[in-house]
């Protein structure tokens, strides 16, 4: 989230509020450097922050605190400053700048060389999280140095005007942008449970079938435990023939066909932010068209984790095609649900049986058709395979619907942010 409105010079100052310099309220400073001998440890009197314990995840920065310690001893044989909680800290050097990575401390801590950090030092004038929230709208690397490497200088800093309210119109925006971070948060934390009760029943459903519909179950050598009623076939019996693609040359004009390749699947979910298209005469279009179902699985890459990733055709408009780094597979319908197929072989077991059939040549890791074939695969009759796709498919539509509300939450925290930091709205006007 970014907003150049927030330092803008000539931006109108509303009532009440006055422009100051950032260092007028705030004190900058950068951290220390400590030798490898002094890191690693696991416990101590301080956590000992460095760029790479800052994380990203969506629009949100966090901070792992439980990876470094370093002892009250270090920091006064060092001269390092203690960050107070609050005081917000970022990079300083180099292109993690323009990532916007920044966040308040919660506990007394030590940063390293490469970060800086801003603590309020007027308490009079300028609200803590009011400051926390500025930092968060507003993008860093406009403050930057121009050079080969970026880099962040306490006296450019320092000379940046910040627009105040009154204290107590400081904490209300706080307290407004901090409760639309607490809705995401708990977005978040719906997807994380969501995803990891997702992961769990995978492998229980793909395996041991729906909860309380089976009571016997028998070991199948590479599957490992199954219902006893279940049949094992190998997957070229439900899915009789698999097929290369298309190696006509692609291009992003948006003429022909669209092709699917190996970006637009390589995560197990579809990706189009990477189409290209190609154009075929009438009877090679044909071979290359998908269909509702159609299991498609990356067939050569250089990352072993791509090699093998599977996704199932699934709501797509018009004529597409795929590529030929890509194979794709037809299931027998009377016998195998596609999308059953597709979950299995995401699965760690199916994972764990494709990369058995993946070979190595010139850098490339390579999926054997032929293998792929020869491969077991649970077969539960057609109404469970249905059932089991179906209850699957809740969970990912739970997923899908907790994302989307985070996403508005953030699309929210940004405009709330541009316009309750800037004044353009008061918050007197916000309900």
């Amino acid at each position: 989230m970014a907003s150049a409105n927030l330092t803008h010079a000539e931006h109108a100052i509303p009532d009440g509020w006055q422009r100051v310099r950032l260092g007028d309220v705030a004190e900058i400073k950068g951290g220390a450097g400590f030798p490898p001998s002094r890191q690693g440890r696991t416990s101590g009197d301080y956590p000992f922050i460095k760029v790479s314990d800052m994380t990203l995840k969506g629009n949100e920065t966090y901070i792992r605190l439980a990876n470094n310690y370093v002892d009250e001893q270090d920091v006064f044989d060092l001269s390092a400053n203690v960050f107070s909680p609050g005081t917000v800290v970022f990079p300083k050097v180099g292109a993690a700048i323009a990532t916007n990575k920044k966040r308040a401390l919660t506990i007394p801590t030590i940063i390293d060389n490469n970060m800086v950090g801003v603590t309020v030092s007027d308490e009079g004038r300028c609200d803590a999280r009011f400051l926390h929230n500025w930092f968060e709208a507003v993008d860093i690397s406009q403050f930057a140095n121009v050079s080969t490497v970026p880099s962040l200088t306490g006296s450019r800093l320092k000379a940046e005007p910040i627009l105040l309210p009154p204290l107590p119109e400081q904490r209300a925006i706080a307290a407004v942008l901090d409760s639309i971070d607490d809705a995401i948060e708990g977005a978040e934390a719906v997807i994380a449970a969501t995803e990891d009760l997702r992961d769990s029943l995978l492998h229980d459903l793909l395996t041991r079938g729906l909860p309380g519909q089976h009571t016997e179950f028998r070991d199948v050598p590479g599957l490992g435990t199954i219902p006893a009623d279940w049949e094992v076939v190998r997957l070229g019996d439900v899915v009789p023939k698999f097929e290369y693609g298309t190696s006509v040359k692609c291009s992003t004009e948006p003429v022909g066909m669209p092709i699917l390749r190996i970006p637009n699947i390589a995560s197990g979910q579809l990706n189009l932010s990477d189409l290209k298209y190609a154009e075929f005469g009438p009877k090679e279009s044909a071979s290359v068209q998908l269909e509702e179902g159609d299991i498609l699985l990356v067939r050569t890459n250089g990352n072993p984790d791509i090699c093998g990733q599977c996704w199932v055709t699934d709501g797509l408009e018009g004529h597409w095609g795929f590529a030929s780094y890509l194979v794709r597979g037809r299931a027998d319908r009377a016998r195998m649900n596609p999308w059953f197929a597709g979950h299995f072989l995401r699965s760690g077991v199916g994972r764990r049986l494709l990369k058995g059939n993946i070979r190595t040549s010139a850098g490339n890791y390579n999926l054997s058709v032929g293998g792929l074939g020869s491969m077991p695969v649970p077969c539960p009759p057609m109404h469970e395979q249905d059932s089991i796709v179906d209850t699957i498919l809740g969970l990912i539509w739970g997923i899908e619907a907790a994302e989307q509300e985070a996403t508005g939450l953030r699309l929210l925290k940004e405009s709330s942010a541009d316009a309750l930091l800037t004044g353009q709205v008061r918050v007197t006007e916000v309900h």
